[in-house]
Parts: structure tokens; sequence; C-alpha cells
């Protein structure tokens, strides 16, 4: 799991402080607001003056919600992204009359630019390392005539046939001009090239760049290269370049323009020419959980038309795969990419091509850190390399699960969960002073509900919060289970109990999370007419009693 220092805070819902639904009207939220204005009312505690100073606290708690959700512009982003959107910079930029899907969208935006910037100083330098290996001689036996060399065609199975490796740092030197230098090396077939690439961009403005490289290597360059948005939804990019060749200088030219055609659809053009030349058409449908891409490219030496899908089979497994024809051939991919941690995947992809054969690309990236592994099974199409090539990686992974990457994914999570807690141990205990805070200050109401329900209505006889027990007689571990009776006969109003968010209930009133990033529970034990119920609610779940179906001797 990779490292990370930055946790959230303990972000609060809105809807739950005034425990309403999210679909509540501007009525049923004011009817709320006085509700609590009611019970946490500086000036009623006035005589008090801990009570005082504990119920102005939480009566700004209160009014705090109340406000965002009364604007109709701050409920939209706050539905949209919650509590940070409201604090995210860059939010001066975003209309009023935007609507919550376009308020998404910019929030998207303006986190995906944070979270860039947030790992060029994590991840810095950038790195790929690539060693590609011959396999074939597993799947092909030696001739009859070769018999007598069949101990070095043993000892020959596997062989390391290309390797290369490049890496880049970035350096900025204002906050309009960053430097870079990237070196690259490559063997194969006993070859060996290298490179070494140095640039400079500058930023013009919000909304472009340009950019100065130069290379040096086999093929020595210049290139000179320019950004520019041309609206939210469009940008245009162009270089010029001229390359330094034993036959003189050979220009080059590209240009390309990129464009979110809908919500889902985005679409390029793009052209090139120097020492090939090409002209690509590319459109990329993208959902929740099925992407495609078609690609058109028509040049010298290649001109092919390819599909591209992908779809999600889980939160963290993509299964991929594609099929490209043209000059070339004819080669289809498959495989599967699993995200094992926030910043790492792994991946395997099987290419069977005509002519090229078939081909195991093994692949782990980690952040913006690429390892590649391409295995050359067979030189032309043999069942027995796309069986193995497809059934070694997927039981292997399996293994490897099993053994090692789900107990390792265990144990960091509860290392990270822990740590989580310490970070946020202040935060913890200051929700948890707010929270006994209003319990006290529900008292006198509380008493006054219980004289008004009586003997026949509604009486909360027990209720816990937390890491309830799952075992029968097994007792809750005290440190994550609360009693919430108080807060909970506080809401009880003419003989029932509603509890309308959605949310997790730690943020209702007189709740706190006892033990955080862990599933939670609430367990009420009631009496109605003198008869006791029970029930078991999710920490998500909408709580409305009584219910019949609660009824104890029903159960």
């Amino acid at each position: 799991m990779d490292d990370e220092d930055n946790y959230d805070d303990l972000e609060e819902d809105f809807y739950a402080v005034l425990n309403v639904s999210r679909s509540a009207s501007e009525k049923e939220l004011t009817q709320a607001y006085h509700r609590l204005g009611l019970l946490y009312h500086p000036d009623k505690h006035g005589f008090n003056g801990e009570k005082k100073e504990m119920a102005e606290k939480l009566f700004a708690k209160v009014k705090k919600a109340y406000d965002v959700l009364s604007d109709p512009h701050k409920r939209a982003i706050y539905d949209s992204v919650g509590v940070k959107g409201l604090e995210t910079e860059g939010w001066e930029m975003v209309q009023r009359t935007k609507t919550p899907q376009e308020i998404r969208e910019e929030y998207e935006l303006l986190e995906k630019e944070r979270e860039e910037r947030r790992l060029q100083r994590l991840t810095n330098p950038t790195s790929s390392f690539e060693v590609g290996i011959d396999a074939t001689n597993v799947f092909q036996s030696p001739d009859e005539e070769e018999d007598i060399r069949r101990n070095e065609w043993l000892s020959n199975l596997v062989e390391v046939s290309s390797m290369s490796m490049s890496q880049s740092i970035e350096f900025p030197f204002t906050r309009q001009y960053t430097g870079s230098l990237t070196g690259a090396i490559e063997s194969k077939n006993g070859n060996g090239a290298g490179s070494l690439t140095a640039s400079l961009r500058r930023i013009v403005s919000s909304s472009g760049w340009m950019e100065l490289q130069s290379k040096v290597g086999n093929v020595n360059s210049v290139t000179i290269r320019g950004f520019r948005r041309i609206s939210a939804r469009s940008h245009f990019n162009v270089s010029g370049s001229a390359y330094f060749t034993s036959a003189g200088i050979i220009p080059g030219v590209s240009a390309a323009i990129t464009s979110q055609l809908d919500q889902r659809v985005s679409g390029q053009l793009m052209w090139r020419t120097d020492v090939t030349s090409l002209m690509r058409c590319s459109l990329a449908y993208n959902q929740e959980r099925y992407t495609c891409a078609l690609k058109l490219q028509l040049g010298v030496p290649n001109t092919y038309a390819a599909v591209d899908v992908g779809f999600k089979l889980s939160q963290d497994v993509k299964a991929l795969a594609s099929i490209k024809g043209g000059s070339f051939g004819l080669l289809l991919e498959y495989g599967l990419e699993q995200k094992v941690s926030k910043y790492s995947t792994i991946g395997a992809m099987m290419m069977l091509g005509w002519p090229s054969g078939v081909l195991l690309n093994l692949r782990v990236l980690r952040a913006s850190q690429m390892y590649s592994f391409p295995i050359h099974l067979s030189e032309e199409i043999l069942p027995s390399a796309v069986f193995y090539g497809t059934l070694i990686p997927v039981a292997c992974y399996y293994v490897a699960k099993v053994l090692l990457i789900s107990p390792f994914l265990k144990e960091q999570k509860e290392k990270e969960l822990e740590k989580k807690k310490q970070k946020l141990k202040e935060q913890i205990e200051t929700r948890k002073r707010e929270a006994m805070a209003a319990r006290e200050l529900m008292t006198e109401t509380v008493e006054r509900c219980l004289q008004k329900e009586g003997e026949m209505g509604l009486i909360i006889v027990k209720a816990q919060y937390g890491k309830l027990a799952t075992e029968p007689g097994q007792r809750p571990d005290p440190e994550k289970c609360i009693d919430v009776i108080v807060p909970l006969q506080a809401l009880v109003k003419d003989h029932k109990l509603v509890v309308l968010s959605e949310g997790s209930k730690s943020n209702l009133q007189g709740f706190y999370d006892p033990c955080i990033g862990e599933e939670k529970n609430l367990y009420i034990r009631y009496r109605t007419n003198g008869v006791l119920h029970e029930a078991t609610y999710a920490d998500t779940e909408v709580v409305k009693i009584p219910m019949r179906g609660h009824r104890i001797e029903a159960k």
C-alpha cells in the first residue's frame, strides 16, 4: 500500500446534524433548525456558564449546517462533492447558475489538478523499466536433425532479448518556468542506444504553455511545443521539430486537437509529418463501468483501424480487450488489470498477432513508475502458447493474492487505520466532547418527552451504536460501542422515532464515531403500548419506529 500522510478530516454530514433527508424542503430545514435552536440556543442556558459555552458551540454547528443547506448554490456544491467542495480553492470561478452536474465536473477538474500537483511532488522522478524476454523455445521442440543439441536447446529456453530504461526529473525554477531532464538507454539483440533530453516549459497563461526541448542521441533534435485550452471542453497541441541526421536536417510538424464532445464522449484529431507521416482520428466513450475507444490511422509505415474496450468486473478489477488490423497484419489483445492499492496497479495482456505470434505482457504501474515485461511465447499462433500464457499468469496471481497480497494489504490497512486514528485523535476527542455536551443539554427535553409519552408511549429501553456483537452471547467491545438512549429519546415525537439522514449516524446530535473505519450498526430496544420491540439498523439506513415486525414476541 502506498504511503499517505494526508488523511482527510472527519467530514460532517449536515443532513444528519439537522436530522433531515437529502431531499428536505426549505420548510423542513427551517423546522429542524428551529427545533434544534430551541434546544441549543445559548440564551436558554444563560445562568450556567459551562452549559452556555457548550450550547454556543453546538448551536454554531447547527447554524452552519442550516446556512449551507438553505443556500441553493452552497447546497448544490455540498450535495455534489461534500464539505471539501465548499473549501476548495478555485470555487470563485464557478458560476452560481451552474447545475449540480456542472459543479461536480468543475470540482473534479480542480481536484485533478491539485492531485497532479501533489503526485508530482510525491513521485518525482518518473521512470520506466522494460525487459523483453524471448521464450519461443519453450513451445517449439527442436528439429529431429538437432536432437544432438538438445542439451544446448534446454539451456536456452528463455533469453533476455532486450532491455530499456528511462528516467526523468522536473525542477521548477519559478511559478512560470519548469525544467526537466530525461535519460533513456536501450539494448536489443546486442545493439545499444541512448539519449538525453532537456526541456524548459513556460506557462504563458492559465490556459496555455510553451516548451523548448533538445534531444541528444542517435538522432539529435530540437523541438518547440505549445498547448492552448480553447474552451472548457477543448484544447490544442502543436509542435515543430528539426532532426539532425547524416542526410541533413529533416523538419517535422505535428498538431492535435482534443475535445469533450459530451459528458461521456471525447474525440481527437492528430496529424504529424517528420521521419514518418500519419493522420489519426480517435473517439473514446467512458462511463462508470464501461469504456470504448475507436481509432483510425492513415500513415507511413503503418495504416490501421483499432477498437479498444474495457469493463470493470469489480471496484478494483478491469477486463481489457482490443483488436487492431492494418498494413502490419492483425493483432488481438485481451487481459486484466488489478488495482492493489491507491497508486499501484498490476496487469497482464495476451497478444495474438498475425504474423508476429503470441506475446504475454506483464506490467506493474506504481504512481508514475512503469515496469513492463513483454514475453514472446511463440512466433506463430500455437494453442499451447495461448493456453499456458493465459492460464499461468491467472493461477500465479491468485496464489500470490492468497499467500502474499491479501495478507499484506490487510496488515497495511490495519496499520493505516491505526495511523489515521492517531492522526485524527484530537478531532475524535472533540466530537466525543460535543456528543456528551449535547446529551447533557438534552436532559430536560428527554424528561419532558418521557412524561408526555407515558407508560403506553414510545420509550427507548436500550440503544447502542458502533461495532455490535455478531455472535449470540457475545458482548460488544465497550471501546467501540456507545450508549445512545438519550439522543434517540430526544428525537421521539408523537409516539414515533424517525432518523431521516441517509449518511452515517455518527453525525447525529449526541452521537460520535467510536470505531473509525469499521462497520457500524445501531441497535434499539424500545417499548410501545407496553410491549417490547427491538431492531438493528445499518449505519446509513433510515430509522422509522415503531414497526409491528420489531415485536420480540413476533420474532
